[in-house]
C-alpha cells in the first residue's frame, strides 16, 4: 500500500515538474497581432528579484519590428515563481511585448520572447536546448516581412508621461478639494456666528 502511495506522489510531483516547460511555438499572424511592441535588444540595467517576485530591467533597443519605443525601455518582471526566469544584464532577447505607458510588463512565464545572447555575450540560436539556427532565419524573415515606417525608435513617448499627468491631475483635485472645504467652512463659521 505505501508503494503505491509513494508512486502516486512521484506521478504528481513529476506532471508539476514538467508543467514549467513552455517549448518553443512558431509564431503565427494571430500571435503577431496581439503584440503591440516586437524589438531585439540588450539588458543593460537589471536589479536584483525582490521580496515581491519582481525584478526591474532596461533594454537598449537595436532593431525595432513592431510599434514605436525609446532608445532605451524600462520594464517589470515576474521573477518570483518556479517557472519563471531572471533576466540579466547584458543578456541579447527578441521581446514579444504589450508595454503599459511605454514600460514593458512581462507577467508570464511562458512568452515568445527569445534569448538570442547569454550574458556572457555566447550566441544561443542552434545550440542545444535552444530554438534551431533554421527556425530562428524563418522567425526573423517573418518579422522582416511585416516592417513598415511605422516601426522605429523613437526619442520620446508621450504615453510614458500619462501616469505622470494623472498623478499631477489627482494630486491637483485633492488641494483643490481642500482648499474650498477650508474657504467653505470659514463661511459658515462667519455665518454662525451672525446668527448668534
Amino acid at each position: 500500500m505505501k508503494s503505491i502511495q509513494i508512486i502516486i506522489l512521484l506521478i504528481i510531483f513529476s506532471f508539476k515538474s514538467f508543467g514549467c516547460s513552455c517549448g518553443y511555438e512558431k509564431i503565427t499572424q494571430k500571435d503577431y497581432d496581439n503584440y503591440k511592441l516586437i524589438f531585439i535588444g540588450t539588458i543593460v540595467e537589471v536589479q536584483d528579484c525582490n521580496k515581491q517576485g519582481y525584478q526591474q530591467f532596461a533594454f537598449e533597443v537595436a532593431k525595432v519590428f513592431k510599434g514605436q519605443t525609446t532608445r532605451i525601455v524600462e520594464g517589470l518582471n515576474n521573477c518570483g515563481g518556479s517557472c519563471n526566469y531572471l533576466y540579466k544584464k547584458g543578456q541579447e532577447w527578441l521581446i514579444y511585448s504589450n508595454p503599459e505607458y511605454g514600460r514593458i510588463n512581462d507577467q508570464y512565464a511562458c512568452i515568445n520572447s527569445i534569448r538570442i545572447k547569454s550574458s556572457e555575450n555566447e550566441y544561443l540560436i542552434g545550440s542545444p536546448y535552444h530554438i534551431s539556427t533554421q527556425i530562428w532565419n524563418e522567425e526573423l524573415d517573418f518579422l522582416k516581412a511585416r516592417i513598415s515606417s511605422e516601426q522605429k525608435i523613437v526619442s520620446f513617448q508621450f504615453v510614458q508621461m500619462i501616469p505622470i499627468i494623472i498623478g499631477i491631475a489627482i494630486w491637483g483635485l485633492v488641494a483643490m478639494t481642500i482648499l474650498i472645504c477650508i474657504r467653505f467652512r470659514k463661511k459658515l463659521l462667519f455665518f454662525k456666528r451672525k446668527s448668534i
